[in-house]
């Protein structure tokens, strides 16, 4: 005889026979399910029953990360905007600084980080995905950090230099080749 599938407890949580009558399993929610599976009798056995009780539960979202694995800004730069991507569901991303405070704030909608004036070093931004009904909340950090550059690597100055190596008339500042 035919096999039928009812969901006898947990029937917000799966739908059974989405697609005729083969036992398929469509999880609507998470929580605890009972299906029963019944075998009509027929001319040759008897009918027979079984039950199977499973949990549902949120699954984990995967490829969330920044754009760059990391973040290196030049000192005197005003802001840089960070942007984290992936994941699974539509949740919105909301971003913080978990270490180096006092290097810069950061908006947590955008992911755009206002440096502050003469700080250097290194901030760490987490970046947070909501989940929603099937996935859990993901999240990722990154590293931004704020360096000096030596401006002898990218200048060179002429001009005519006194006893003390002070410049003591016009200078000529060149790019560095």
């Amino acid at each position: 005889g035919a096999v039928t599938y009812e969901v006898t407890s947990g029937e917000d949580y799966v739908d059974v026979n989405t697609d005729g009558v083969n036992g398929k399993v469509k999880v609507t929610g998470v929580g605890n399910v009972t299906i029963k599976a019944t075998k009509a009798a027929d001319n040759q056995y008897a009918a027979a029953t079984a039950t199977h009780t499973f949990t549902t539960v949120k699954a984990n979202q995967t490829d969330f990360a920044f754009a760059e694995e990391k973040y290196e800004v030049a000192y005197g730069a005003k802001d840089i905007t960070v942007n984290a991507e992936g994941g699974q569901t539509q949740g919105s991303i909301k971003y913080s600084i978990t270490e180096g405070f006092d290097i810069g704030s950061i908006d947590e909608d955008s992911g755009k980080i206002t440096f502050e004036t003469g700080k250097t070093g290194t901030m760490t931004v987490l970046a947070e995905k909501a989940g929603n009904e099937f996935y859990n909340e993901i999240s990722g950090t990154v590293q931004v950090t704020v360096t000096r550059i030596d401006a002898s690597d990218q200048y060179r100055i002429e001009g005519t230099q006194g006893e003390n190596e002070w410049y003591i008339d016009d200078i000529e500042i060149i790019p560095a080749e």
